[in-house]
């Protein structure tokens, strides 16, 4: 079934999915503060991009990107970061930097690592 929308419409879509005749869809494109793409309890996953492997996903062109999560993972085969900082343990109270760490692996063996000492010692 198709539904052609009007302006100020509300379109719930319980099984199926969005599709479009053009090769772009473009969801809040003019005029739109906030795109809230999961908001329910229930909701568990959600897939950027699944089906073809993409050249590129452009997350934003804004000034913040905002990541939250208890493990973030990244699997890339090169990483490469722009910035000459990188901010561990941002906002921890007095006394959690002891024995933060970044760890260079090769397999399941640490290969290297550089770490904070449990207790700091000022400079």
């Amino acid at each position: 079934m198709q539904r052609y929308i009007s302006e100020k419409s509300t379109v719930t879509v319980i099984y199926g999915d969005i599709d479009t005749v053009s090769t772009t869809l473009n969801i809040g494109a003019t005029n739109t503060n906030t795109i809230n793409i999961i908001t329910g309890l229930t909701s568990q996953v959600v897939n950027v991009e699944t089906s073809s492997k993409p050249t590129t996903i452009n997350l934003s062109s804004a000034d913040t990107v905002n990541i939250a999560g208890t493990h973030i993972y990244i699997n890339t085969s090169n990483l490469e970061i722009f910035n000459n900082t990188i901010t561990i343990n941002e906002s921890g109270g007095t006394g959690s930097a002891g024995r933060s760490e970044i760890n260079v692996q090769e397999g399941s063996n640490t290969a290297g690592y550089v770490k904070v000492p449990a207790v700091l010692i000022p400079l």
